[in-house]
């Protein structure tokens, strides 16, 4: 019984930190001077996750684009609540616009799906964003 119960812990020990690596980037989304939108460029490779934050007021109107040359490469639009306004693989959508009633930090999560992810498949996108 205490074999078993040493066995256990000492894969806690491994897989424990192994889990805790978390392969996301924040970055904060400012708009240009004078500007309601932006454009970003970038790369996600394999299962990394790049989580765009965009401070918004109540009210505004936001709208997203996406564009990959990989088509297994999403984003998530996740409210401050923690709600998802969009899951893009879910929904199979590159696209949102709506207008957003709560203030707050938004987040909007690129990724690629799975079956490229774990390819290690490297996905170029353009992420186009406005609020208005």
């Amino acid at each position: 019984m205490k074999t078993n119960l040493k066995r256990i812990v000492m894969v806690l020990l491994v897989l424990v930190p192994m889990i805790a690596i978390s392969q996301v980037t924040t970055k904060k989304v400012v708009f240009p001077r004078g500007k309601s939108g932006t454009t970003i460029k970038g790369v996600c490779k394999g299962e990394q996750t790049i989580e765009y934050i965009l401070s918004l007021g109540p009210n505004q109107a936001l709208a997203v684009d996406m564009k990959t040359n990989v088509n297994a490469c999403y984003f998530n639009l996740i409210a401050p609540n923690g709600d998802f306004l969009l899951a893009g693989e879910r929904e199979d959508l590159k696209k949102f616009k709506a207008t957003v009633t709560a203030p707050g930090d938004y987040k909007i999560q690129v990724y690629n799906m799975r079956s490229v992810a774990r390819k290690g498949t490297p996905s170029s996108y353009t992420l186009t964003i406005s609020a208005k």
